[in-house]
């Protein structure tokens, strides 16, 4: 299992932040040339708990097809998905368990935007090899890290310009 958290601080009140955040459609697939598609499984495209999201996306260099559900939600204040992301590596089908908790502070007049990544790989032998060859040949944590970097400083620069 690997996690990280990256964090930006936005010039905006925590209510601008979250509206912005929270209407996923509107960002999401732009905030990175590796975001592919996404499909919000809520009539009216609004995320609660409960709302089944899936996406297709590179990361590494390597596509993935993801679904899963937001599992709780604090309006205002954070939202985790939590799903199975399908990788294709070296003629391999890969499921890995993946998940995000988006969450905002009020910092004095900034707000803090925080994305807290994480994946578990599969148990046993071939799981623990492939995460090694993640970790150490792919490098899959950093350039996890500078994927998420990118959506945050999207989001950043898309709330402070409408500020």
């Amino acid at each position: 299992m690997f996690e990280f958290t990256e964090t930006v601080s936005i010039r905006a009140t925590p209510e601008s932040v979250w509206s912005r955040l929270a209407d996923v459609e509107s960002w999401w697939l732009k905030s990175s040339p590796e975001h592919i598609s996404l499909e919000i499984g809520s009539p009216d495209k609004r995320v609660a708990a409960g709302t089944e999201i899936a996406f297709e996306e590179r990361v590494a260099g390597i596509t993935a097809r993801a679904s899963g559900t937001v599992i709780s939600l604090i309006p205002g204040v954070a939202a985790t998905w939590e799903g199975m992301a399908n990788y294709r590596y070296c003629g391999f089908r890969l499921a890995i368990q993946e998940g995000v908790t988006w969450s905002i502070e009020p910092d004095m007049d900034i707000s803090i935007l925080s994305a807290h990544v994480w994946s578990r790989f599969p148990a046993g032998a071939f799981g623990r090899v492939l995460e090694w060859n993640s970790v150490h040949n792919l490098h899959i944590i950093e350039r996890d890290r500078k994927h998420t970097r990118c959506e945050l400083e999207y989001l950043k620069c898309l709330i402070e310009r409408a500020a």
